[in-house]
């Protein structure tokens, strides 16, 4: 049983480890995909169109790390650039689009105020329109 352990692991590692080519082209593919993903969540209408521009910085640094590990073929500390750009990626990505979500400004901003959301205003009653005399 540990016989075959030892040789799954070392079929995975030759595997993942043995083409430093391949997982370079499969890094910058990734991480190039990131950006028309990010432009989709503007134009789906889930964020505003400003998250465009403020994850541009976060997606090229992942971006310039992929490059970077494809260049070195993950030596000269390439590899744990990308790996630390890749852990953080995701996390700004998200508090980003979560900051940016289309439309939460103006309900905090009402709520601040006091005024009304569109939900409220369904209880409120206009005596003008409910006079029958």
């Amino acid at each position: 049983m540990d016989d075959t352990r030892r040789v799954q692991g070392c079929r995975t590692s030759d595997a993942l480890l043995g083409q430093p080519a391949r997982n370079a082209r499969v890094a910058l593919r990734y991480s190039f995909a990131f950006l028309p993903i990010c432009i989709g969540l503007c134009a789906a209408g889930i964020t505003e169109w400003s998250f465009a521009v403020t994850s541009l910085p976060v997606n090229i640094w992942l971006v310039r790390e992929a490059v970077r590990f494809r260049q070195h073929e993950g030596f000269k500390g390439s590899a744990r650039g990308l790996f630390w750009a890749s852990v953080w990626h995701l996390p700004s990505i998200m508090v980003l689009a979560l900051a940016q979500k289309k439309g939460m400004w103006g309900r905090v901003w009402r709520s601040v105020i006091g005024e009304p959301t569109l939900d409220d205003d369904e209880d409120y009653y206009d005596d003008d329109d409910n006079d029958d005399n």
